[in-house]
Formats: C-alpha cells, structure tokens, sequence
C-alpha cells in the first residue's frame, strides 16, 4: 500500500532549496563620477569665454566699454561665469588628493586637446572651402580676415591699376596697400594736393600758417566714409 505523501511546509524546506542573492560590493573608482561633471565645468567656462570674447568683438566701435553698451548684458555674463567656473576648479584643485589632481590635470589637458583640434578642423574646413573674390576670400557671405597682408596689398593694387586714374579716389602704395589720390574731387569725396580729404581739389594745406595743426588719424569713421566732408 503506498503510504501517503508528506506535506511540504516551508520550514521544512532545505536552506539549500531557498532562492538566495548574494549582494557584493563592488569598489568605485574613485572620482570617476565626478569626470562628467569636470568635464561639463570645463565647457562651460570654455563658452563663457567665447560668449565674452564675441561681445568685446561685437561693441569694439561704442565709444564705451562693452560692460554699458548693447552687448554689455552678454559680457557681463560671461566674465561671470568665467570667475566663477574658474574659481570653482582651482578650489577642488587644491582640495583634491594627489591622485584626485592627477586626474583633474588630464581631464583638463583631454579636454583642451579636444577643443584644439575642433578648432583647427574647423579653421581648415573653412579656409579650403572659401572662395576668392573681389572683397576677398569669402565664406558663406562672410569676409574673411585675410592670412597675408602682403597678398592683400597686391590684390588691391592689381585692382585699382585696372581703374581710371583721373576718377579713382584711391590709389596703389607699396606700404600701405591703398591711399587717398592727391587732388582727387568728383562725388561725395575731394582730397588736396598731399593726398587729404579735403572740402575740395587743389587745395595745399602746406601754404597755410595756422597756429595750430591737428592731425587725426584713425579708420573709416575718423575719414567719416559716407559721410560728406562739411558734415565730417
């Protein structure tokens, strides 16, 4: 006769039958957690930068500085995060063990090398696919600054010997590049017989004997491009 089954009640199970998971702990790296935030640090101070740059560059003509003039907001900004981003690294710099600083000063020398490079791809990809024009090497719409004056001094000189020499306000110099032609008048601009803006042609400045003589020298806005002489 078979004997009947025994129940099996759950204390009567081996400990060998139960589930078991075994938790192990597992060594972080040390720092390693915190690399991405280095490295988010690091690009942030890196757009602060250009963010500041590009707002010095944008007000460079206001006749003050670029904190109180239309790009001041986006300078100020900037340099804020410049300060701040710059004095957060340096304190966990000095706060750091000796392999914690091993680790930040390749992390920071990863990331500029990367920074470098896109740079120079970038500066590559344009010069090789700009194209040469009558204002100069031109980039999508943009002028580029040129790499060589001399080069730019001879594509203005090649292109003001094909213009009239009588109608032409510009003329060729071999250390400037281009000047103003002596006793120049027609249109909007006059020069006198040194080749200086004037109200108009055939005036010699040098006969004159004022007291005073007051020379300015600067760019298109000193010579008032644009602009006619009596409102200069």
């Amino acid at each position: 006769m078979r004997s009947p089954r025994t129940p099996v009640t759950p204390s009567s199970r081996s400990v060998l039958d139960l589930p078991c998971v075994i938790y192990a702990r597992i060594p972080r790296r040390e720092g390693s957690d915190r690399r991405p935030r280095l490295f988010a640090c690091l690009y942030l101070l890196e757009a602060s930068c250009l963010v500041a740059a590009a707002a010095v560059h944008q007000s460079w003509a206001e006749p003050l500085s670029p904190v109180v003039g239309r790009y001041g907001p986006f300078f100020l900004a900037g340099l804020c995060g410049v300060v701040g981003l710059a004095v957060y690294l340096i304190r966990r710099y000095r706060t750091a063990g000796t392999a914690q600083q091993r680790q930040l000063t390749l992390t920071v020398v990863i990331n500029l090398t990367t920074v470098l490079v896109a740079f120079g791809v970038g500066e590559a990809t344009v010069r090789l696919l700009a194209s040469q024009t009558l204002a100069g090497p031109t980039f999508l719409d943009t002028i580029l600054l040129p790499r060589s004056w001399n080069d730019e001094r001879a594509r203005y000189r090649d292109l003001l010997k094909q213009m009239p020499i009588p109608t032409s306000y510009w003329v060729p110099d071999e250390l400037l590049g281009w000047t103003v032609g002596p006793n120049r008048g027609g249109g909007m601009y006059s020069s006198s017989s040194e080749g200086i803006r004037s109200a108009a042609p055939n005036i010699r400045y040098a006969d004159r004997q004022p007291q005073y003589r007051i020379a300015i020298v600067g760019d298109s806005f000193t010579f008032a491009l644009e602009v006619p002489f009596e409102a200069s």
